[in-house]
């Protein structure tokens, strides 16, 4: 890749964990990917962002340094913010790790990157996308949809239940629970007896 040196940081937004503690597919995938832009454009350091969302005693950032260490990622090269919920927050609270005005790589998934970039920019990054292509099915459409109403929701200021219009809310928190699920993960299938 061109000008190797050009980022600053590599910044990598969060995924919730599964339940019990597992690494959904589509976290091992954004990982993976930032480990190759890590390498391909030399930047210092990688900030993995998210608190532990799905309370299972670890932080989604924290399991993304142990992935990223794993593959052969330094420690030191890799700082966690593990204390937001929500992609906005993970931009916020990485603000102050990076340095102000430098350019950074932010890799996440493919249909989160128009809103993460969106949210990044708003609060003072200067990023270029880098996309982890994540499996096509029946899951990933339900986070298609779930993410357009998200960059609604960024497009109009409303990024959390405090902003956010109730019944807009309701239909939200309606649809998250009948489309989501981890992209790439199978269905559990009752045994007949």
């Amino acid at each position: 890749m061109k000008n190797a040196k050009r980022f600053s940081a590599v910044l990598l937004p969060g995924i919730r964990m599964l339940d019990g503690g597992g690494v959904p597919e589509e976290m091992r995938l954004r990982v993976e990917k930032a480990r190759d832009v890590y390498f391909k454009t030399g930047a210092p350091l990688i900030v993995a962002c998210g608190a532990d969302a799905a309370g299972v005693g670890i932080s989604e950032a924290e399991m993304m340094k142990k992935l990223l260490c794993g593959m052969g990622v330094a420690e030191k090269s890799v700082v966690t913010e593990d204390r937001s919920f929500i992609t906005a927050e993970n931009f916020q609270n990485a603000l102050p790790l990076v340095e102000k005005g430098s350019l950074c790589a932010l890799v996440t998934s493919d249909y989160h990157m128009r809103r993460a970039r969106l949210l990044a920019r708003r609060t003072g990054f200067r990023v270029k996308g880098f996309k982890a292509k994540t499996p096509f099915g029946a899951a990933k459409m339900g986070r298609r949809v779930m993410e357009f109403l998200g960059y609604v929701d960024a497009l109009m200021g409303w990024q959390d239940e405090k902003t956010r219009p109730k019944s807009v809310e309701r239909f939200k928190r309606f649809l998250s629970q009948r489309l989501i699920k981890p992209v790439g993960e199978k269905k559990e299938r009752k045994e007949r007896k």
